[in-house]
């Protein structure tokens, strides 16, 4: 008997701190779910420890100022939460311009800032790399079709156009590749043309110390002649 009484104390006094409370001490809009002591704000039947069912506002986290964030999940199939600042006065719901906050997008993982993204370090994890640009099998493009697509197209091969970039935005992993990909093959062109410059120095050395070696024959045969 006293186990049973201990038992509905100990689970009274857990659905009783589980309650959100009004100024006025009432539970207006909650529910606990009897079997997990889940809260649900909105909702008779919450899933998650809490469950909120419907917008949300939550107001100084973890500051002592006036911050105040809102939170919503749309009504139109998108399986999405949008995160943004509220103003003080800002209490109509109907007037939110959603779209202008930080998205997630909970099908594919994404997530989308409207507006400047700021971070003091980003790693981005995307394989392969750029590497086999100098494996001995690419064929690396000659210079004369680079130079024939720049005129024609306006920028660089396999590069997207400013206007595909401005219509379709561009993926940080890949555009990083893809760069990097450009600043390997102008490695082995700036390789190969150092090269032909060695090449061609030798050359111009080499006839310059056949031409003062032929300068020295004429004076040599000048001298004779004027000799006799």
């Amino acid at each position: 008997m006293k186990k049973q009484i201990l038992a509905v104390a100990i689970f009274t006094c857990t659905v009783a701190s589980a309650q959100i409370y009004t100024p006025a001490g009432s539970t207006i809009g909650t529910t606990v779910n009897p079997t997990s002591s889940n809260i649900g704000i909105g909702t008779n039947d919450p899933k998650s420890t809490l469950e909120v069912a419907g917008h949300a506002i939550f107001s100084d986290i973890i500051s002592s100022g006036s911050n105040s964030w809102r939170f919503h999940t749309p009504d139109d199939g998108r399986k999405t939460l949008h995160i943004a600042f509220r103003s003080a006065n800002d209490t109509d719901y109907s007037n939110w311009e959603w779209d202008k906050a930080f998205i997630i997008n909970g099908e594919n993982g994404n997530a989308m800032a409207q507006g400047k993204f700021e971070a003091k370090e980003i790693k981005v994890t995307l394989t392969p790399t750029a590497d086999f640009v100098f494996e001995e099998s690419y064929d690396l493009p000659k210079l004369e079709e680079v130079e024939k697509h720049i005129k024609e197209k306006k920028h660089l091969p396999e590069i997207a156009s400013a206007n595909e970039m401005k219509k379709e935005g561009v993926n940080v992993g890949e555009f990083q590749i893809k760069l990097l990909q450009k600043i390997e093959e102008l490695t082995l062109y700036t390789i190969e043309q150092n090269k032909l410059n060695k090449e061609q120095q030798e050359r111009i050395e080499k006839l310059t110390l056949y031409t003062l070696e032929q300068n020295n024959k004429i004076k040599e045969l000048e001298s004779k002649i004027n000799k006799k």
